[in-house]
């Protein structure tokens, strides 16, 4: 896979995709794409960057093989950071950017013309975002840049694509021509913008960019936490395996485990509350399905997660000391103090960090930037577990505007701040069957239902499977809805 600059002597920077067969770019291709346009932003003598591609298609958006073939979340993370910082750079890039479409721009590619400053394109180009149809969302930001609000929407519901002659009518695209003439014509604009004074030019980007009404970087990141929502129902219907689950645990653990996703749990504990010992859990742990286990004190467990919050490798406690914790685990050390305190160099446990790729957490309210508050009595760790990871999303009861955290509820509520948060989706009674006070208390009669599948036959378990979990979360709340009619 190449992406290769090259800064002409009239000033023009020509970056170049080219990964065959379709310009799908991998994680690093993302992030070189990235790469380029940094460096024609920093380079003075850089007045104007034409973005083009080499083969069938302009770009087919992230590939989905590297996906495939990679355990684990770490291309998909990567993808999601690379397309973030792909997009970014594009807009930001201090000078003016022109896209140069042939063939095909769909997904990913959507993403890098929508944030473009001019658009030319062959006559046989056109543009999608299929994203529905792989179970995700995303570049409807950039989508909107290019068609009105109702085309938006219908494009992407459907996963309809768009001709670039159809775009010329809506003045997103400037013109189309011959495949065979589209660089000339990128060249004439550019050459066109070289001509003036780079730093009025330079200017006049910023202050376009600062006009701006919607930030399509804040735009985009709120897209990407749909993505990961969608994401974790595919996970249960696919074959994917190998997960490594960090977990106070509760009914997560017990569907994952149940569907031999989770290759390694680390838990402290694992339990409905009312249902003192998960069902599903228990069946996993019974009958040896979860190839490796690591069970904490709850003070270690508290531990590790401050730890990874730290960037630390480990910290100390005492909690452990004389305990099977460390029969169990003997890979976790022991450490003495340094410090002599009247009664020797005391001996202490050395609980490693529990760092994370990605942390979910469920919120009461939210703001689509990740401020977030609990109106319960618990915060639960999620701060811990947010500043854990190298990524975090959050579901909420409530998207609301950044002053309606505030709104009646104490500022010491707001748990969760925008630097923690990659993600925001709202999910109402997203935390059924639990509990999310004020909003809802536990839902008993549906937890019941859930421990007597869990625990009874195979047969059992299929049925709740069939009537509850096999569909999205507005076929979920509406099985819940008919239940609980049921059982009124």
């Amino acid at each position: 896979m190449t992406i290769t600059s090259e800064l002409r002597d009239d000033g023009i920077r020509v970056v170049t995709m080219e990964h065959p067969p379709v310009n799908a770019l991998t994680v690093q291709g993302w992030f070189d794409v990235a790469a380029a346009l940094a460096e024609a932003s920093a380079d003075m003598d850089t007045k104007v960057v034409v973005l083009r591609a080499e083969g069938r298609g302009f770009n087919a958006g992230v590939d989905i093989k590297e996906m495939q073939h990679t355990s684990g979340f770490d291309a998909l993370i990567g993808a999601n950071k690379g397309c973030y910082a792909a997009f970014k750079a594009v807009y930001e890039c201090s000078v003016p950017v022109i896209a140069a479409v042939n063939g095909f721009c769909v997904g990913g590619g959507v993403g890098l013309v929508g944030n473009a400053d001019c658009i030319v394109a062959s006559d046989d180009a056109y543009f999608g975002v299929p994203e529905v149809n792989q179970g995700a969302l995303g570049a409807a930001t950039h989508m909107a840049r290019l068609v009105p609000p109702h085309m938006l929407r219908t494009l992407y519901f459907t996963a309809r694509t768009i001709k670039a002659v159809d775009l010329v009518q809506f003045g997103s695209v400037l013109e189309t021509v011959p495949r065979e003439e589209l660089m000339d014509a990128a060249l004439r604009v550019a050459t066109d913008i070289a001509s003036k004074d780079t730093r009025v030019i330079r200017a006049a980007k910023e202050a376009l960019n600062g006009i701006d009404p919607v930030d399509v970087n804040k735009s985009y990141r709120f897209e990407q936490g749909f993505t990961f929502e969608a994401l974790v129902r595919a996970i249960y219907r696919s074959d994917l395996k190998d997960l490594t689950l960090v977990s106070w645990g509760g009914a997560d653990v017990g569907l994952l485990t149940r569907a031999g996703k989770v290759r390694k749990l680390v838990y402290a504990f694992v339990s409905l509350d009312s249902v003192p010992l998960e069902p599903n859990f228990q069946k996993a742990r019974q009958e040896g399905t979860i190839p490796e286990v690591v069970e904490l004190d709850e003070g270690m467990f508290n531990t590790g997660l401050q730890a990874a919050a730290q960037r630390l490798p480990f910290l100390p406690m005492r909690a452990g000391l004389g305990s099977d914790v460390l029969v169990n685990n003997p890979w976790i050390k022991t450490i003495e103090s340094p410090y002599d305190e009247g009664f020797g160099h005391e001996t202490l446990v050395a609980v490693p960090a529990l760092r994370l790729d990605v942390a979910l957490v469920h919120m009461n309210r939210a703001d689509q930037h990740g401020n977030a508050t609990y109106l319960g009595p618990d915060p639960y760790f999620d701060d811990l577990f947010c500043m854990a990871a190298d990524r975090a999303y959050v579901s909420c009861e409530q998207v609301v505007d950044t002053a309606g955290l505030s709104h009646d509820t104490p500022v010491q509520r707001l748990l969760l701040n925008r630097m923690m948060v990659s993600g925001v989706v709202e999910t109402p009674n997203g935390a059924h069957f639990t509990t999310c006070t004020p909003d809802y208390e536990r839902d008993e009669r549906f937890q019941r239902a859930y421990a007597a599948a869990a625990g009874g036959s195979e047969e059992d378990w299929q049925a709740f499977h069939d009537r509850f979990l096999t569909g999205d979360e507005a076929a979920y709340q509406a099985a819940v809805a008919a239940f609980q009619e049921e059982q009124a």
